[in-house]
């Protein structure tokens, strides 16, 4: 489901017999990518000289999925 809070609360109040609520990939990803972001500047604004520049131009790195699967 979409992780709008409208969705949930009608969700939880229309179909309590539910046992989960379970989100969207793209939702979670959404939320992970922006929350990685704002770690990811807050260390660039920590940091400086070579520290820095390791951390610039990473922001997709640590998305990546670089195991394969199974």
């Amino acid at each position: 489901m979409d992780m709008w809070k409208a969705f949930e609360k009608s969700t939880s109040e229309n179909a309590f017999h539910a046992a989960a609520i379970l989100y969207d990939k793209f939702h979670v990803m959404r939320h992970l990518g922006e929350a990685l972001d704002k770690v990811r500047k807050m260390e660039y604004a920590r940091l400086s000289g070579k520290e820095r520049s390791y951390i610039k131009g990473q922001k997709y790195t640590l998305l990546s999925n670089r195991e394969p699967h199974p």
